[in-house]
């Protein structure tokens, strides 16, 4: 009897590969128009194995999808027998098996010649083949549909039909705004506040039938700066404002006022009271519904803020969602749209993700990479490994796709940032990270306070508020002080966050050095700021040697490691000056003795401490100082500023001292006196004084360009060069009335030139090369040093007309050289070690500036009263 066939294929198939069936090889045989059935066909009461037997006889062929999961299901295993059953009475052999993983198969399916598609990568061809098999051309594949996951955003009303894993919290938060038209939702960053209010609660809340039949008004805004002209503006047309009277066009409808990311209210506004007040008289309108949405981390702000009466009685706080919620979030979006997803890429994904605080975000971000990846209507675990190998063959070879998420995200947001906040970030980033000895580097939760490095940071909040928005930190606050706490937002981002690896690499024993001071500092604190807990010698030297270094601009100091540092420093000089005393008083007697011998050659005093300055470097950073210079043919005429804007002069080598008062409205960067004539490039402009700095003229810059450095020819003073903060160089021989520009060198770092000058020379470095120049040739030539300087120079000062000129090497010293390469490095007479910022020099006398005091080096002979009045301990220039 021949039986009348419906469908040119039955497909039977496993549940654990229904996604692949689903997704890929139905809407495959579609497409070529070929009519099939499954056992989702089957009708309802039917006994299932009565229901396979009719598909069978009502099919032309039979596909058996054979993986383990199929031979281990025991009535899947009779189809193919129902199958020869049928195909006996029509004469043909009606069963294709396909191979989607390899099994052993048993005997009676062994003969036939199976279609080979456990190759991933040749599906396509073993579905051409089944094609062909049916009479029929495999057309090529459509283009895949829009993806349904919103990444990093988070879900909007229109988006509803694709929101899922969240009706137990809608229908809570529905039942509560029936008993009360007020409700503060609550919870982490990316736990998903916004898209629970606008994708699940609004869509619900427009079809229940819980609040009446009346239609629904709903207007949502963000706090910003103006919270309440932002409300007055947003409902002028529904309330009247001051009144808060419903005007007419609010009518018998309901109000939903929903006001996003509520804890604006307490970072950005200005107005923030009045615009709580207003919300509170609004909570007792009739028909008036109000939704706050508001990050758990601003809880201490909320307990003091003028709502929290009402938060504390109508809170719902919205927990991260669970693994459950998680598989809906992933699947459903995609079968709503005929999109399947592998079972085991559902898996992989939820355990990825743990139950971190707002994962889904970036579990979305993973799902809209992985679109790119469909095959047909088909979503497979190995798009995800993919982009793991991907990492991997870079080293990672942990790395999850979400980190790879993660990471794409987080460098995304660290590029946006500017300079100043990316290198806030990076020291952010590095102190939240607890080093693991031998084990994984883990979170470190810290203050917001302990991150800062002064409380005046002014990018600091910008930046922490920025990464916060971008979900790559979390800010909360501690229940009883109210103290703000920061962690990183996901542990998988110091494994999968490429940069952030290489931060840890580069910067982790820096970074536990910084923190082993710091624990110093906060000890020294403890015990009172005094004397107590201060560094020795050694300690001092260490803590000197690590805030000089470039690791340490990077990850920065706290202000009480810089006083900490600044007290040492004092009570080192202190024990120092003591011990000098008693050194020479010891030695007085010895000198006596060699007076006769040594008395007509000429002396050098060494350096010593001028002990009377009128200030100390105070609350400087700790990568400046103070800045010298004096008058080249006065050697008791000083200058001493600094980068806080102080500056002052003594005629006595410094014995007495006095501001200069018509330059304390600006900064001065670089001073050059000789001949009672002085010139001062500040931050914005260059000054003269030919009277020793009693009096000073504004002297003209071309176009007006703000100095950066300042020198003078000894012998001549009209004679000047100055470099500008837009990296030129000039000339002037007629004390500024006109300029000429000077080449320099092209490889040569422009904004940092230091120069100066012995009359003859001319010497210009940018911190890393020095170069030298013939005055007059306009040909630059790099200083060579016969030993090669690997140390940052921070200033040059030439000594005479002969050539030589010294170094200032930071936490090295001094370096001393001349013109034609030599190099002596350390100095014999260098002064104590410590860091070196500032030089001025001159045949008779030497000057260095350094963080907390300033160091003389005079050039006496023995018919000098001075000389003898020193050795004696009275009151003499540099004392």
């Amino acid at each position: 009897m021949v039986r009348p066939q419906q469908y040119d294929l039955f497909i039977s198939f496993a549940e654990p590969d229904s996604a692949w069936v689903h997704g890929f090889l139905m809407p495959a045989l579609e497409e070529a128009g070929i009519a099939w059935t499954a056992e989702s066909a089957f009708a309802l009461g039917v006994p299932r194995l009565e229901a396979f037997a009719q598909a069978v006889a009502q099919s032309r062929r039979i596909l058996l999808v054979l993986s383990p999961a199929y031979l281990a299901n025991d009535t899947l295993r009779f189809v193919d027998i129902l199958a020869q059953t049928y195909g006996l009475d029509g004469g043909v052999w009606p069963v294709i098996p396909l191979l989607l993983e390899a099994v052993k198969l048993p005997p009676r399916l062994a003969l036939l010649t199976a279609l080979d598609a456990t190759d991933p990568n040749r599906r396509e061809a073993a579905l051409a083949r089944l094609v062909a098999e049916l009479g029929r051309t495999l057309p090529q594949p459509t283009a895949p549909p829009p993806c349904p996951y919103p990444g990093m955003s988070p879900f909007a009303e229109q988006d509803s039909e694709r929101f899922f894993g969240r009706d137990r919290e809608i229908e809570d938060a529905l039942q509560r705004l029936r008993l009360h038209p007020f409700l503060a939702l609550i919870g982490p960053s990316g736990s998903g506040k916004s898209s629970l209010i606008f994708s699940g609660l609004l869509p619900a809340l427009r079809t229940s039938t819980l609040f009446g039949k009346a239609p629904w008004i709903v207007r949502s805004m963000r706090p910003g700066e103006t919270p309440q002209i932002a409300l007055q503006v947003l409902l002028s047309d529904l309330i009247d404002f001051p009144s808060l009277h419903p005007t007419a066009a609010l009518g018998a409808a309901r109000l939903l006022l929903i006001i996003d990311q509520f804890e604006e209210i307490f970072s950005l506004s200005d107005d923030a009271l009045a615009f709580q007040q207003t919300l509170r008289q609004m909570t007792r309108l009739q028909s008036v519904y109000l939704i706050l949405a508001i990050r758990s981390d601003f809880y201490s702000d909320l307990m003091t803020s003028a709502l929290w009466s009402e938060i504390q009685a109508h809170r719902f706080e919205l927990a991260p969602l669970g693994p459950e919620g998680l598989r809906q979030a992933i699947v459903l979006p995609a079968e709503a749209i005929g999109v399947f997803v592998e079972s085991a890429l559902v898996e992989r994904l939820v355990a990825d993700a743990g139950r971190e605080p707002g994962i889904l975000p970036f579990v979305q971000e993973t799902l809209v990479l992985l679109w790119e990846k469909l095959e047909r209507h088909y979503l497979p675990l190995r798009a995800y490994e993919a982009i793991i190998l991907s990492r991997r063959a870079y080293g990672d070879e942990h790395t999850t796709g979400l980190q790879v998420a993660m990471a794409r995200h987080a460098e995304a947001a660290f590029t946006a940032l500017s300079p100043g906040q990316q290198k806030i970030a990076q020291r952010i980033y590095l102190r939240l990270v607890q080093f693991g000895e031998g084990r994984a580097h883990t979170r470190r939760r810290q203050s917001v306070a302990s991150l800062q490095t002064h409380v005046a940071e002014a990018d600091f909040e910008p930046t922490l508020s920025q990464l916060a928005k971008r979900r790559l930190l979390t800010v909360t606050s501690e229940a009883t002080s109210g103290e703000r706490l920061v962690d990183i937002a996901h542990e998988t981002l110091i494994q999968g966050w490429p940069r952030l690896k290489g931060w840890v690499s580069d910067l982790h024993e820096a970074e536990e050095h910084r923190r082993r001071l710091e624990a110093k500092a906060a000890e020294w604190v403890r015990l009172g700021s005094k004397n107590g807990g201060l560094l020795d010698e050694i300690e001092l030297a260490e803590a000197t040697v690590w805030l000089e270094s470039a690791e340490a601009q990077v990850l920065g100091a706290s202000p009480s490691l810089k006083a900490l540092m600044q007290a040492s420093y004092t009570a080192r000089n202190k024990a120092r000056n003591l011990l000098r005393g008693r050194r020479i008083a010891l030695g007085a007697l010895a000198i006596c003795m060699f007076i006769v011998v040594l008395s007509l050659m000429p002396v050098e005093s060494g350096w010593h401490s001028l002990t009377h300055l009128p200030f100390t470097s105070g609350d400087l950073d700790a990568f400046d100082g103070l800045r010298v210079s004096h008058d080249l043919s006065d050697p008791d005429r000083i200058f001493v500023f600094n980068a806080r804007g102080d500056l002052f002069r003594s005629e006595d080598g410094g014995q007495l001292w006095q501001p200069i008062a018509p330059l304390l409205t600006e900064t001065t960067t670089s001073l050059a006196a000789a001949r009672a004539s002085v010139y001062a490039a500040t931050t914005k402009a260059l000054y003269q004084s030919k009277n020793g700095g009693d009096t000073w003229q504004a002297v003209s810059t071309p176009g007006g360009q703000a100095p950066a450095t300042v020198t003078l020819d000894p012998e001549d003073p009209q004679h000047a060069f100055i470099s500008t903060r837009q990296g030129f160089l000039y000339e002037t021989t007629d004390g500024g009335a006109n300029w000429e520009e000077i080449n320099h060198p092209s490889d040569i770092s422009p904004p940092d030139l230091v120069l100066d000058t012995n009359g003859k020379h001319l010497l210009l470095t940018d911190g890393e090369h020095i170069w030298i120049q013939e005055i007059g040739t306009n040909i630059w030539r790099p200083f060579a040093p016969q030993t090669p300087i690997s140390i940052p120079v921070l200033d040059l000062a030439m000594i005479g007309r002969k050539g030589r000129f010294l170094m200032a090497l930071g936490a090295q010293g001094i370096g001393d050289a001349d013109v034609n390469g030599a190099l002596w490095f350390p100095l014999p007479d260098a002064p104590p070690p410590a860091a070196i910022f500032s030089l001025s020099a001159s045949p008779t006398a030497r000057y260095a500036g350094m963080h907390d005091d300033v160091l003389c080096w005079r050039h006496w002979t023995w018919t000098d009263l001075d000389w003898w009045r020193r050795r004696f301990g009275l009151a003499t220039p540099c004392s």
